[in-house]
Protein backbone atom coordinates (compact mmCIF):
# COMPACT_ATOMS: atom_id res chain seq x y z
CA UNK A 1 0.00 0.00 0.00
CA UNK A 2 2.67 2.15 0.69
CA UNK A 3 4.05 1.87 -2.81
CA UNK A 4 0.60 3.20 -3.94
CA UNK A 5 0.34 6.04 -2.11
CA UNK A 6 4.56 7.08 -2.99
CA UNK A 7 3.99 6.52 -6.65
CA UNK A 8 0.51 8.35 -6.86
CA UNK A 9 1.94 11.18 -4.90
CA UNK A 10 4.29 11.82 -7.26
CA UNK A 11 1.84 11.13 -10.23
CA UNK A 12 0.03 14.25 -8.49
CA UNK A 13 3.58 16.35 -8.13
CA UNK A 14 4.24 15.44 -12.23
CA UNK A 15 0.99 16.76 -13.42
CA UNK A 16 1.44 19.67 -11.28
CA UNK A 17 4.33 20.49 -12.25
CA UNK A 18 3.79 20.09 -15.70
CA UNK A 19 0.76 22.46 -15.53
CA UNK A 20 2.56 25.21 -14.04
CA UNK A 21 5.22 24.57 -16.65
CA UNK A 22 2.16 25.24 -19.11
CA UNK A 23 0.58 27.98 -17.46
CA UNK A 24 4.07 29.98 -17.56
CA UNK A 25 4.58 29.04 -21.34
CA UNK A 26 1.00 30.30 -21.51
CA UNK A 27 1.59 33.42 -19.75
CA UNK A 28 4.85 33.94 -21.68
CA UNK A 29 3.30 33.68 -25.01
CA UNK A 30 -0.17 36.00 -23.92
CA UNK A 31 2.71 38.37 -22.67
CA UNK A 32 4.49 39.02 -26.13
CA UNK A 33 1.58 39.04 -27.96
CA UNK A 34 -0.16 41.88 -25.74
CA UNK A 35 3.89 43.70 -25.95
CA UNK A 36 3.96 43.15 -30.20
CA UNK A 37 0.09 44.61 -30.15
CA UNK A 38 0.84 47.67 -28.09
CA UNK A 39 4.63 48.19 -28.99
CA UNK A 40 5.61 47.57 -25.01
CA UNK A 41 3.04 50.76 -24.52
CA UNK A 42 0.44 47.99 -23.75
CA UNK A 43 -2.05 49.11 -20.60
CA UNK A 44 -3.55 46.35 -18.51
CA UNK A 45 -6.89 46.71 -20.31
CA UNK A 46 -5.05 45.73 -23.80
CA UNK A 47 -2.89 42.53 -22.06
CA UNK A 48 -6.78 41.66 -20.14
CA UNK A 49 -8.71 41.86 -23.79
CA UNK A 50 -6.35 39.61 -25.22
CA UNK A 51 -6.36 37.07 -22.39
CA UNK A 52 -10.27 37.25 -22.38
CA UNK A 53 -9.84 36.03 -26.16
CA UNK A 54 -7.39 33.88 -25.35
CA UNK A 55 -8.47 31.61 -22.45
CA UNK A 56 -12.20 31.70 -25.01
CA UNK A 57 -10.42 29.54 -26.89
CA UNK A 58 -9.76 26.00 -25.30
CA UNK A 59 -10.22 24.75 -21.68
CA UNK A 60 -6.47 23.89 -20.80
CA UNK A 61 -3.39 26.11 -20.53
CA UNK A 62 -1.88 23.77 -23.93
CA UNK A 63 -5.42 24.09 -25.97
CA UNK A 64 -5.34 27.86 -25.25
CA UNK A 65 -1.51 28.19 -26.52
CA UNK A 66 -2.09 26.48 -29.80
CA UNK A 67 -4.82 28.48 -30.41
CA UNK A 68 -2.56 31.77 -29.68
CA UNK A 69 0.37 30.28 -31.57
CA UNK A 70 -2.07 30.10 -34.62
CA UNK A 71 -3.85 33.35 -34.06
CA UNK A 72 -0.27 35.16 -33.47
CA UNK A 73 1.76 33.27 -35.73
CA UNK A 74 3.92 36.62 -36.11
CA UNK A 75 4.74 36.55 -33.01
CA UNK A 76 4.91 32.93 -31.86
CA UNK A 77 6.55 31.15 -34.36
CA UNK A 78 10.35 30.22 -35.09
CA UNK A 79 9.63 30.34 -39.25
CA UNK A 80 11.26 33.13 -41.12
CA UNK A 81 9.53 36.66 -40.98
CA UNK A 82 7.89 38.00 -44.37
CA UNK A 83 9.47 41.72 -45.51
CA UNK A 84 6.15 43.34 -43.67
CA UNK A 85 6.56 41.51 -40.61
CA UNK A 86 10.37 42.31 -40.57
CA UNK A 87 9.28 46.52 -40.38
CA UNK A 88 6.49 45.44 -37.61
CA UNK A 89 6.96 44.65 -34.00
CA UNK A 90 7.49 40.90 -35.03
CA UNK A 91 11.34 41.64 -35.81
CA UNK A 92 11.60 42.06 -31.82
CA UNK A 93 8.93 41.16 -30.31
CA UNK A 94 8.98 36.93 -31.09
CA UNK A 95 12.66 37.52 -29.08
CA UNK A 96 10.80 38.59 -25.97
CA UNK A 97 12.10 36.18 -22.82
CA UNK A 98 10.79 35.13 -19.05
CA UNK A 99 13.88 37.47 -19.01
CA UNK A 100 14.00 41.61 -18.86
CA UNK A 101 17.03 40.86 -21.35
CA UNK A 102 16.71 42.84 -24.32
CA UNK A 103 15.11 41.19 -26.98
CA UNK A 104 17.22 40.20 -30.65
CA UNK A 105 16.15 42.75 -33.47
CA UNK A 106 15.58 45.52 -30.97
CA UNK A 107 15.47 49.14 -32.54
CA UNK A 108 19.48 50.30 -32.78
CA UNK A 109 19.34 53.54 -30.94
CA UNK A 110 16.53 52.82 -28.62
CA UNK A 111 17.49 52.04 -24.98
CA UNK A 112 16.06 48.89 -24.15
CA UNK A 113 17.77 49.47 -20.36
CA UNK A 114 15.53 51.33 -17.59
CA UNK A 115 12.44 51.83 -19.49
CA UNK A 116 11.46 49.10 -21.76
CA UNK A 117 12.22 46.56 -19.98
CA UNK A 118 10.30 47.73 -16.62
CA UNK A 119 7.38 47.85 -18.87
CA UNK A 120 8.25 44.02 -20.42
CA UNK A 121 8.62 43.41 -16.71
CA UNK A 122 5.40 44.56 -15.51
CA UNK A 123 3.27 43.02 -18.54
CA UNK A 124 4.67 39.62 -17.55
CA UNK A 125 4.07 40.05 -13.81
CA UNK A 126 0.06 41.05 -14.78
CA UNK A 127 -0.78 38.21 -17.31
CA UNK A 128 0.62 35.68 -15.02
CA UNK A 129 -1.99 37.02 -12.34
CA UNK A 130 -4.54 36.82 -14.85
CA UNK A 131 -3.44 32.92 -16.43
CA UNK A 132 -3.53 31.98 -12.75
CA UNK A 133 -7.52 33.69 -12.42
CA UNK A 134 -6.65 36.74 -11.27
CA UNK A 135 -9.76 39.57 -12.44
CA UNK A 136 -8.37 42.78 -13.23
CA UNK A 137 -9.29 45.67 -10.95
CA UNK A 138 -11.22 47.87 -13.08
CA UNK A 139 -12.80 44.87 -14.66
CA UNK A 140 -12.58 43.23 -18.13
CA UNK A 141 -12.99 45.06 -20.89
CA UNK A 142 -14.96 43.50 -22.48
CA UNK A 143 -18.32 42.94 -21.64
CA UNK A 144 -18.06 39.02 -22.91
CA UNK A 145 -15.09 36.98 -24.05
CA UNK A 146 -14.50 37.79 -27.57
CA UNK A 147 -13.57 35.30 -30.60
CA UNK A 148 -10.87 37.72 -32.20
CA UNK A 149 -9.26 41.60 -31.43
CA UNK A 150 -8.48 43.89 -34.22
CA UNK A 151 -7.62 46.91 -35.15
CA UNK A 152 -10.66 49.56 -34.86
CA UNK A 153 -8.73 51.81 -37.79
CA UNK A 154 -7.66 48.47 -40.06
CA UNK A 155 -9.89 46.04 -38.90
CA UNK A 156 -13.26 47.11 -38.62
CA UNK A 157 -14.71 47.98 -41.20
CA UNK A 158 -13.30 43.97 -42.71
CA UNK A 159 -14.95 42.77 -39.49
CA UNK A 160 -18.53 43.83 -39.75
CA UNK A 161 -18.35 42.79 -43.38
CA UNK A 162 -18.00 39.45 -41.76
CA UNK A 163 -20.73 39.66 -39.80
CA UNK A 164 -18.70 39.76 -36.81
CA UNK A 165 -20.48 42.09 -33.76
CA UNK A 166 -18.00 44.76 -32.30
CA UNK A 167 -18.06 44.63 -28.67
CA UNK A 168 -17.29 48.04 -27.62
CA UNK A 169 -14.14 46.81 -25.41
CA UNK A 170 -13.28 49.81 -23.00
CA UNK A 171 -9.53 50.94 -22.40
CA UNK A 172 -7.98 48.73 -25.28
CA UNK A 173 -6.02 49.93 -28.27
CA UNK A 174 -7.48 47.37 -30.23
CA UNK A 175 -11.53 46.34 -30.23
CA UNK A 176 -12.56 42.72 -29.37
CA UNK A 177 -15.41 41.08 -31.98
CA UNK A 178 -17.78 37.89 -31.66
CA UNK A 179 -17.78 35.26 -34.33
CA UNK A 180 -21.21 35.34 -36.66
CA UNK A 181 -21.60 31.56 -35.27
CA UNK A 182 -21.58 32.56 -31.17
CA UNK A 183 -24.22 35.43 -32.52
CA UNK A 184 -26.47 32.65 -33.22
CA UNK A 185 -26.13 30.66 -30.16
CA UNK A 186 -27.20 33.11 -27.91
Amino acid sequence: MRFAILVLGCWISFVTVAHADAEADLALAVSQVCANEATLHASPEDCAMIWQVTRSHGRTAAARLRWLRRHSNCVLTDRPMTEKERKGNCRWSRYLTASDSKPRGWPEGVNWRGLYDSRWARIRQYVRGLVSGATPVSGWPCPEDPDTWGSPKLDMEQALKQGMQRLHCVGTANEGFLFRRRLADS
